[in-house]
Parts: structure tokens; sequence; C-alpha cells
């Protein structure tokens, strides 16, 4: 009997196989099992089972009277054909009495089997099946056009470099155990660094890999140093403890000067603007965007940081009783 002109032939004579052990008595969950372990996949069994048409029931048994006087003529010698296109099943099918109200559980059990089929095309999970089953699932639909990217999103990554490598050899006068400060770009191919002269732990000098940046030009040293994301820029952070100052130090040029220290250093996406916290000499904390600073709070609580639009500088801060998040807008 040929169920479904379009299914694979072997799958026909899986249905084929099916519809005998029915026929024999034997329950669908043990012909469901012998099919498994002859490698036989639960899409392949799920889709045999389908193509058996609804109306194809258990054929009746033999009369009572027939059973009973040759039992040796049971229609479990006609289930026990073996399936060529397959390793022979190992257990072969046992006449069983069919259950009571079969036609109700077979209904029952065919439309959940469709449901399942349902469920696994629909979810895209088919590539664990034995055979090729691509020629009847639809078509991947066109990825409809996103929104347009930001300039940020545009700009390719940077190449990581995955491999262990020297970037810098330190000059023999300088003393490489008192490095003060150091930073890798993001690429990773650069390293910031600043180091004391062996003689003179008083001078210091700083580099990018092996060549020289500056001479540093104050006896005291810088306590960070940041390269941006697009590795463009080189910012020092330098603390004055006579003055009780700190400044920006980049492009060997000396910035504006707040009383307190400076924390929280952070770039922006594009790398074009800096931002920090000054925690200042009388208490009190407040953002810095590119030298124009922000609100007084008694205590910030955590690194500020842009928000995605780039349109807000967001943090939380303290004052009094009152916690705070704070959504600074950034205006030109």
């Amino acid at each position: 009997m040929c169920y479904n002109r379009n299914m694979n032939p072997q799958l026909n004579e899986l249905a084929d196989y099916i519809k005998k052990a029915r026929e024999a008595g034997q329950p669908d969950q043990q012909t469901r099992q012998v099919l498994l372990k002859n490698q036989w996949s639960n899409a392949e069994i799920d889709e045999a089972f389908a193509a058996i048409p609804p109306n194809v029931a258990v054929e009746k048994l033999q009369p009572q009277s027939q059973l009973q006087a040759k039992p040796q003529e049971r229609p479990q010698q006609e289930a026990q054909q073996t399936m060529q296109y397959r390793p022979q099943p190992q257990q072969t099918i046992e006449t069983k009495q069919p259950r009571t109200g079969g036609g109700k559980y077979f209904g029952l059990k065919l439309f959940f089997a469709i449901l399942a089929i349902a469920l696994i095309i629909g979810a895209g999970a088919v590539g664990y099946f034995a055979l090729d089953f691509s020629q009847y699932l639809p078509q991947s639909s066109p990825v409809t056009e996103s929104a347009q990217p930001t300039q940020e999103e545009q700009q390719p990554p940077l190449p990581l470099t995955l491999e262990s490598q020297i970037l810098a050899v330190i000059p023999d006068e300088y003393d490489a155990a008192k490095i003060s400060v150091a930073a890798f770009s993001k690429e990773g191919k650069k390293i910031i660094y600043c180091a004391s002269l062996k003689t003179n732990a008083a001078k210091i000098a700083c580099f990018e890999n092996s060549q020289k940046l500056f001479d540093g030009p104050y006896s005291f040293k810088p306590y960070w140093v940041g390269v941006s994301p697009d590795e463009a820029r080189v910012v020092f952070l330098f603390y004055d403890s006579v003055k009780k100052q700190s400044f920006v130090f980049e492009n060997n040029i000396e910035d504006k000067r707040y009383d307190g220290k400076i924390t929280y250093p952070v770039f922006s996406r594009d790398s074009r603007k800096l931002m920090f916290v000054v925690l200042a000499n009388d208490g009190k904390n407040f953002v810095v965007l590119d030298n124009k600073p922000f609100a007084e709070h008694d205590k910030i609580l955590a690194a500020p940081e842009f928000s995605p639009d780039n349109k807000y500088i967001l943090y939380g801060a303290t004052d009094g009783q009152n916690i705070s998040r704070q959504a600074d807008l950034i205006t030109p």
C-alpha cells in the first residue's frame, strides 16, 4: 500500500511495516522501540505513523475459536518481516490482544505525533534527521531591513591579537621593577607605561612600546594612564600632593587642575570625550566631561557611564539621606 507518493520510498515501507505490526496486535510503543533500536529516528517514525490514514484501523483478529484451535497460525508470523533497507530488528513482533478502545487511543496518538512534527519543523530542529527533509520545509523568509546602524556600529571591530608576543623592551637605564603605570591598547598591540631611572628613582619617562613619549615633566609620577577605544589618544592623570590638585596630561599638555583627586576616568565610545569624577578637597563629588563640571553631590556611588544614545551621563549619588540615580543631560 502506498500512503504518500511524495514521501521517501523507505518511509512508505516503514509505514507498511507499522500497519502489519498493528494487524498482529503489537502496541505502537513497542513497534517504536524496535524501530529506534534499528537506527530509525523519532522524526522518521513519526512521519511514518502520520502517513497511515486515520481510517486504517487495526484489522480484526481471527475468531476466538480459530485462535484456540490453531494457536500456531496467529498473525505473529506475518509481522516478522525483515526490513531490507535498515539493519534487521533485534526484537521480533509479539502478538498481543488489542486494547479496548484502540481506535480512540490510535487517534489521540496520531494527533500528538502530528503536533510534535509540526513543532519540530517550526523550530527548525531538523539538523539531526537521518534523511534530508529540506524538501518538505518552507524556504526561509527574507530578512527584513533593520534600522540604520549608528556611526559607531558602522565602524569595523579592531582585530584582536590572539597570541603571546613581546611588545616592548625597557631600556637598560630604566628599572623594570619600578613601572608606575601601564595600559594596553584595545587591539593589544600597544603598551603605554612609565618607568624610573635606575640611578634616580625621581626621574621617570613614559613610553609607547619601545618609543619614548616624554621625560617626566614633574617631580611626581602619573597615577593612571588610559588609551582611547580608537587608540588615537593616550591620557595620563597626575596628582600634585603638595598642592593637592589633579589634572589630565595629554600630548605633553597639562589640562585644567582640580582641587581634589580625579577618579573613574572613562572615554566615550567614539573616543572624542573623556569623563571622570572629582573627589573634591571640600568633601563634595562631581562629574566632569570635557572640563565641564556637573552638579555637586555628597558622594558619587558608582562609576559614571554614557547612555546608549550618548545624550546623558548616568551614575548613582547620595545627598543627605537620599540615594538617587542621576541622569545628567549632555549639552553642546
